[in-house]
């Protein structure tokens, strides 16, 4: 008998030891620290979920991960996730839930999907996942539930908690409580975020006011760099158009665009009887006007005879007034003439240079371009860096914007037998038999 039992005993080891290899399925639980939750009052309310299991745990230095197996280490169980889940459409039993935290085998940190919840966790033995509001809200109430993701082989299997409901023992002075604190943080955000807005637009309007008084000051700077460089001339350009005026003592204008050349015409005015020959005693005409040589008279026109006529430049502005012909007249004006009867003698007029349209025979004759179409009185504008003459027209000088106009005039003694003198068309103001030209010389101001 005892030898028999001596043979059963290893039989019974090996029974014994089987028997104590056996280990239940892996356990997920989910459990709250406070019994009663109230929104906006509960401070650090905490849901954790535990995953327990009789199955050993061994680390795998290869994937440098933690496996649960059984004694004999015949296969592997990895526990990959847990979830912390809320319900999102209530009833007895919930079919649709969102996950509000997790800790997987992939990441050392848990992972919140919700603001203002703080998850902390560890997927290694002892597993847990412990999820906190540090002030419970309204959506802290609900049915909640922890699942554990575990795979075996080539298998894998979810295992869930029992679904734990939270504030389902609030009563209707809670939930008026919850209202009431609830609408009270909604307002407080509301007036946050209002007072945050109301800050931003004053910061807004503080930034278009310094910017308009910056842009005001860059404005100002542009003017006054403008105005000097209007001063100058540089962008002052002389009507479009081919033309000539008398040139002053100062020379021809300067634009920077077109194109001026010089020239003049001298006429043989009377010699043989007392001669009349008569300029401004204050003029501004180059020099010379008057001149006698081998005793003849003579009166000389100087001239800035404009010749490119495809340059840039406005058109002439209305007014009454007149200019040396050289071509075609520019637009808005009307041309005429002006003869001269020279000395009778073998002097005649001669030219030098560039000169108006004009024609050299027994007499002179020069062409205009005059305008009547608006007031003298009226400023029109033309460039003001460099003083110019224009003809009368009208019996009174055109004013020009920013610059002061001097009468002036030019006689000419012309033959006083059989005096040819004549006038027609458009021309300045102007009488003949002893021709006197009416001059308006333009300065700065």
């Amino acid at each position: 008998m005892s030898g028999q039992f001596l043979l059963l005993l290893p039989l019974l080891v090996t029974v014994a030891q089987s028997h104590s290899r056996k280990r239940q399925a892996a356990y997920v639980d989910l459990r709250q620290n406070e019994m009663v939750v109230e929104p906006y009052v509960t401070r650090n309310f905490t849901l954790t979920c535990t995953v327990t299991s009789a199955l050993f745990q061994e680390y795998d230095r290869d994937s440098q991960k933690y496996y649960t197996t059984n004694s004999r280490g015949s296969n592997k169980e990895q526990l990959v996730r847990t979830r912390l889940l809320r319900a999102t459409i209530s009833g007895p039993a919930p079919s649709a839930w969102e996950v509000v935290a997790q800790q997987t085998d992939t990441d050392s940190n848990a992972t919140s999907f919700e603001d203002g919840v703080i998850a902390y966790g560890d997927i290694r033995k002892p597993t847990y996942l412990d999820v906190t509001w540090s002030t419970a809200t309204p959506s802290t109430l609900g049915k909640f539930v922890c699942d554990a993701l575990v795979v075996f082989g080539d298998s894998a299997e979810l295992k869930k908690s029992t679904t734990l409901e939270i504030g389902n023992n609030l009563k209707g002075a809670d939930f008026s409580k919850m209202l009431e604190i609830g609408t009270a943080d909604i307002l407080s955000k509301v007036k946050e975020e209002n007072n945050a807005l109301k800050e931003q637009v004053q910061n807004l309007k503080e930034t278009v006011r310094q910017n308009l008084a910056d842009h005001t000051v860059t404005l100002a700077k542009i003017e006054s760099q403008y105005q000097k460089i209007i001063e100058t001339g540089l962008l002052q350009h002389w009507p479009f158009g081919s033309y000539a005026l008398l040139e002053p003592t100062s020379g021809c204008p300067v634009d920077y665009i077109s194109t001026w050349a010089k020239g003049s015409i001298r006429v043989h005015t009377e010699s043989t009887q007392r001669n009349e020959d008569e300029v401004s005693e204050s003029n501004h005409l180059k020099n010379p006007v008057l001149s006698r040589e081998n005793g003849n008279n003579f009166v000389t026109q100087h001239f800035c005879v404009k010749t490119s006529v495809l340059t840039f430049g406005p058109n002439w502005p209305k007014g009454s007034y007149c200019i040396n012909k050289k071509g075609e007249c520019p637009a808005g004006f009307q041309n005429g003439w002006l003869r001269w009867d020279y000395e009778d003698g073998n002097t005649k007029a001669n030219q030098t240079g560039a000169v108006p349209d004009s024609n050299f025979s027994s007499h002179l004759t020069m062409h205009y371009c005059c305008r009547d179409d608006g007031s003298p009185e009226d400023e029109i504008s033309l460039p003001t860096n460099h003083p110019f003459y224009l003809y009368r027209r009208g019996g009174q000088c055109q004013n020009v914007r920013d610059m002061n106009v001097s009468h002036e005039f030019l006689l000419f003694d012309t033959e006083n037998k059989d005096n040819d003198d004549e006038a027609a068309g458009a021309v300045p103001d102007v009488q003949v038999n002893n021709i006197r030209m009416e001059l308006c010389y333009y300065h700065t101001r």
